[in-house]
């Protein structure tokens, strides 16, 4: 599959699950959270006037960080890319979606001060917890193939030594 096909792939399913991750921490607020209607909070709201088209927005650009996220995850396919270079990329991609998905739908905002720094700061402590765990998912993965090479050869050592 070339890097164009890989990046559709997986920003379809990025946006997917972003749209469901979104969903499912709405349905939560507006269960414990106790608001009636939280697309009267929303920032679109003061300038849509429709909610359904708010909602969909909403959705559309929580999606759109998935697509970023997932989507750009095929920086690190790049044989021609280091490590550092594709991690450098991809985390200012995501992070500068997050952020400007952030500011349109208010969850960052210059009234909230210490909070924004308080999220983008989780956000880097996640990113950063995910390339870890990813990292040693694909060091494990090499040392497997490895270990298959290293049979191969001693049983075309053996089969030829017979």
């Amino acid at each position: 599959m070339n890097t164009k096909k890989r990046f559709i792939y997986k920003a379809s399913i990025g946006f997917s699950l972003a749209v469901i991750i979104g969903i499912a921490i709405t349905v939560l607020s507006v269960s414990f959270g106790g608001e009636k209607d939280f697309l009267q909070d929303s920032v679109l709201s003061g300038r849509i006037k429709n909610d359904m088209t708010v909602l969909v927005i909403e959705l559309l650009l929580v999606g759109l960080i998935g697509v970023v996220g997932m989507g750009g995850s095929v920086v690190y396919e790049l044989e021609s890319w280091s490590l550092l270079k594709a991690t450098v990329v991809h985390f200012l991609c995501t992070i500068g979606v997050y952020i400007l998905v952030g500011i349109t739908l208010g969850w960052l905002s210059p009234k909230m001060g210490i909070w924004n720094y308080i999220q983008i700061l989780a956000y880097m402590v996640a990113y950063a917890l995910i390339w870890m765990i990813q990292s040693m998912i694909y060091k494990k993965e090499i040392r497997d193939i490895n270990r298959g090479v290293e049979l191969l050869k001693r049983r075309e050592n053996t089969a030829a030594g017979e």
